[in-house]
């Protein structure tokens, strides 16, 4: 159904139920089942034809009006031929790419590792996980005569 939203379309709202604006093509309001309303703007990539979505914010945390502001320079965004949505993965993915980069430097490692201090029984000792797998930081504890782990 496509009216303006406002402030009394999202209170008569059932959960599952969604409700388009008419002033701004692709700007919705849905209602989760949780309750909880969110606003979005959903449109067309010209280049994949795939349909996507940009959540604008909760209810509650910005007005309908606030939210009718920003899926309007989304629209703009994507009258300019370009994708908001794949920008703010993009975006995303690199933030996490240089948080990781950050996260597994020798330094943090070797600080982890430092952490566990002289308590061979490893109790104190981090874990640091990495996209590929987790890397144990405890020490080895040395068995007879100099053996790494214990081997004899």
């Amino acid at each position: 159904m496509r009216v303006k939203i406002t402030k009394r379309q999202i209170d008569a709202l059932t959960p599952g139920g969604i409700v388009a604006d008419e002033e701004v093509k692709g700007f919705v309001a849905r209602k989760l089942p949780s309750g909880a309303v969110t606003y979005g703007f959903r449109y067309r990539d010209k280049k994949t034809n795939q349909q996507r979505w940009i959540g604008l914010g909760l209810h509650g945390s910005i007005t309908a009006d606030q939210a009718r502001n920003l899926a309007k320079k989304r629209a703009g965004e994507v009258a300019d031929a370009r994708d908001p949505a794949a920008e703010l993965e993009l975006a995303r993915a690199e933030a996490a790419r240089a948080k990781l980069a950050v996260a597994n430097t020798v330094n943090v490692v070797l600080d982890s590792f430092a952490e566990c201090g002289s308590d061979r029984t490893g109790a104190r000792c981090v874990r640091a996980s990495s996209d590929r797998g987790q890397i144990d930081l405890r020490p080895t504890t040395l068995g007879h005569q100099g053996d790494v782990g214990g081997n004899r």
